[in-house]
């Protein structure tokens, strides 16, 4: 699956400009939960998260200890829906953004008539597949070391066809047949260093766990770990009453500009959770992601105050 999604990346690059050769190098991910930011540096909005081992394609752009890479194929970002037909760019020069709405901040530029994938709509906004010419950025910090593009091996030319037989056997020796080398021995390797990206903390990977009955009847996102372990420092405020959030609550968190942003929400004992609005946790449980629900599910195991 790696192997796949690499080979996409590689191909994003050629098109956005240029050979993959001149600008492409594999970048391995170090941590669980490493975010992917929309500029470089770490005030910037979260766009998505990547986990420990995936590989992304850097451009070759680096500012200070930011690195620029092409966006996974998971990732979805946003095109202004007038300006887009038949899911064809229809304006020169139209912004790619991070978010649907003029405040999230641009990650590329389209030109007229260039193909969009199209995901979905919000209002007027069009969630589309990463295009070629949209770039996201990630600390250093979380990354192994670079490596270069694999290259396809050259050609080994064949036998002619003219070749001398290998030699016989020396005589009144038995003939040893020759079979595969055999294969070498795995070893285990070591667990990587668990990377703190606050303020929250991965914990590895378990076994998938079953959906628990608080979210029966609801549909759980392709292509997301469901139930994973997660601990959440936040401040707990009330969801608001749109239809489509699955919870009261949600915890929220300063994005470092004194404005808060929303990580999670958090479903549980509805009485418990309304009596501590407003107070600052750290929330041990599991998350899960749900279809068309734009953050996670947070399902408490523990509960801790910090004021």
């Amino acid at each position: 699956m790696k192997s796949a999604a690499l080979a996409t990346l590689v191909m994003a690059v050629s098109i956005a400009g240029g050979t993959a050769d001149a600008a492409f190098s594999r970048l391995t991910v170090r941590g669980d939960r490493v975010c992917l930011r929309a500029g470089p540096d770490d005030q910037t909005e979260v766009v998505a998260q990547v986990s420990d081992g995936e590989v992304l394609a850097g451009t070759g752009r680096e500012e200070g200890e930011w690195i620029q890479v092409i966006p996974p194929a998971s990732v979805s970002l946003w095109v202004y829906g007038e300006l887009v037909q038949d899911s064809l760019v229809s304006a020169s020069k139209v912004r790619v953004r991070s978010g649907p709405g003029i405040s999230y901040r641009p990650v590329g530029t389209l030109d007229k008539g260039q193909p969009l994938s199209v995901r979905s709509v919000k209002g007027e906004w069009v969630e589309v597949a990463p295009p070629p010419g949209s770039y996201l950025w990630i600390s250093r910090i979380y990354l192994a070391p670079d490596e270069p593009s694999p290259r396809p091996k050259p050609e080994v030319p064949s036998a002619p066809a003219s070749a001398p037989p290998p030699p016989a056997a020396p005589a009144g020796r038995p003939a040893i047949a020759v079979g595969p080398p055999p294969k070498p021995e795995v070893g285990k390797t070591a667990p990587s260093p668990s990377i703190v990206s606050a303020p929250v903390v991965a914990h590895p990977r378990e076994e998938p766990v079953s959906v628990p009955p608080v979210l029966a009847g609801k549909r759980l996102a392709p292509g997301k770990e469901a139930g994973l372990k997660v601990e959440c420092a936040g401040v707990l405020r009330g969801a608001g009453l749109l239809w489509r959030r699955p919870s009261r609550y949600r915890l929220v968190q300063d994005d470092g500009t004194g404005r808060s942003v929303t990580r999670c929400y958090v479903l549980g004992n509805e009485s418990q959770l309304g009596s501590i609005v407003g107070r600052s946790l750290v929330i041990h449980g599991r998350e899960y992601w749900l279809d068309g629900v734009r953050y996670p599910v947070l399902i408490p195991d523990q509960i801790v105050r910090r004021n």
